[in-house]
């Protein structure tokens, strides 16, 4: 059972650790995947492997500690 289906899920940090788990997660319980990270070389990874799963990924830019990025 996919509890996630088409639901679009926002996982900051997702460029490593904590984060892509759970965007990996996300994506196998059937969401598609923002990922959000300041590191564009990990976070294109996240993407490939969210994509892997089968499900739809796209990488956001961002340091969410800074108001004005969020």
């Amino acid at each position: 059972m996919t509890l996630l289906i088409d639901i679009v899920v926002l996982v900051t940090g997702a460029g490593s650790g904590v984060g892509r788990t759970t965007a990996l997660v996300c994506a196998r319980e059937g969401a598609l995947v923002a990922v959000v990270d300041v590191d564009a070389d990990n976070s294109e990874e996240t993407v490939r492997q969210v994509r892997v799963v089968g499900r739809e990924s796209a990488f956001i830019q961002a340091d969410v500690t800074q108001a004005a990025q969020t």
